[in-house]
């Protein structure tokens, strides 16, 4: 479980920029080799014994001679491994020394890969080599990466070169497999410490739902609301009720007041007309204006109770406030005889008038 990087053999028939091994066989687990160079051969290992190679990953390494990654005299068996982005000669050599043990990955290939899961001129697709957990830089697997998944269980350590548990369900088909390389690949959000897959809202963004409502917060425009998932008529934290269902929200106070106290004028207007008729007297037309101005009032105390929340346009005083007044003094009105009626309908038509001017109409 190490990384042994960014090495140079440099003197003349040099060999092993990044490890030479000869003596007692040998087994290189979980380890990262990246950047190592040699001026002769074996820019990762030269290996001169029976050597063992898992889980290990190969990035960069490079030789002026042969094997950029391995240069193996002794023989020298692959397993669940990768080796990529060697660039000045084979990867490999020489490569008859070479075994697979299965489930190695190439960018060549020179390392004689024809066991089962190996796959060569392949891509590794791997980040650079940085800090992403353990005790040693590291290259994980992309998110698009032929690593992910394409290891052999059997052949896999417990854990990773960092510590973490193999395996992970990295390509999410539901079955757990460990991975091909040094680095086990689990975290599909590596910049968002809170999650390691995208889920609904994606990386960088909690999938929380703050109003309990079902939807999440990245889906909901009015997050804090529990019955809004978009501002509609009245925007978020008001709803868009119509109780007199003429089309207009009762969040829009001030236009509908001003429908109803436009209505209730004509029919003051009206009652005023039959009952200055003295000549005429007109009781049935009289009880249907006092009926129709009832009926009103009775709607209007509705939406004044849906709307009392609402602001209204230059005033302070609230819809129930408002509409209590003129309720009150209509009420009265509509209550007595003729001679009354005409003191009283002038407070109620006062209370209309002042109403609006409040509104600013």
């Amino acid at each position: 479980r190490s990384s042994i990087f960014d090495n140079r053999a440099s003197g003349p028939g040099t060999v092993g920029g990044g490890l030479y091994l000869s003596g007692s066989a040998s087994l290189v687990e979980n380890s990262t080799f990246s950047n190592n160079t040699s001026n002769g051969v074996a820019g990762g290992i030269y290996n001169a014994t029976t050597l063992s190679v898992v889980n290990s990953t190969f990035v960069d390494n490079d030789s002026f001679s042969d094997g950029a990654a391995i240069y193996s005299s002794g023989s020298t068996t692959l397993a669940n491994t990768s080796i990529s982005e060697s660039f000045l000669s084979n990867s490999c050599f020489p490569t008859p020394n070479f075994t697979s043990g299965g489930h190695n990955i190439e960018n060549g290939n020179t390392c004689n890969l024809i066991g089962i899961g190996d796959q060569v001129d392949v891509d590794s697709k791997l980040d650079i080599l940085k800090d992403v957990g353990g005790l040693s830089l590291t290259h994980v697997p992309l998110i698009n990466s032929p690593l992910i998944d394409a290891g052999d269980d059997g052949a896999c350590p417990p854990v990773d070169q960092r510590g973490v548990a193999r395996a992970f369900d990295g390509d999410q088909d539901g079955t757990a497999t460990c991975d091909i390389g040094a680095v086990e690949f689990n975290d599909f959000c590596p910049e968002d410490a809170a999650k390691i897959y995208p889920g609904v809202c994606g990386c960088g963004t909690p999938d929380a739902d703050s109003d309990g409502d079902g939807t999440l917060n990245c889906n909901d425009q009015c997050a804090s609301d529990p019955g809004k998932t978009a501002p509609g008529a009245c925007g978020c934290g008001i709803a868009d009720t119509d109780s007199n269902s003429n089309g207009l929200a009762d969040c829009f106070a001030n236009e509908e007041l001003k429908q109803y106290l436009d209505t209730l004028a004509v029919h003051a207007g009206t009652l005023k007309q039959i009952t200055s008729n003295t000549k005429k007297k007109k009781k049935k037309a009289i009880r249907a204006a006092k009926k129709a101005i009832k009926a009103l009032i009775e709607e209007m105390g509705a939406f004044s109770l849906n709307a009392s929340g609402a602001s209204l346009t230059a005033s302070d005083v609230t819809v129930l406030e408002l509409t209590t007044d003129v309720t009150k003094k209509l009420k009265k009105a509509i209550k007595l005889n003729h001679a009354q009626f005409k003191k009283r309908k002038k407070r109620a038509q006062k209370a209309i008038t002042n109403f609006l001017a409040l509104l600013g109409f």
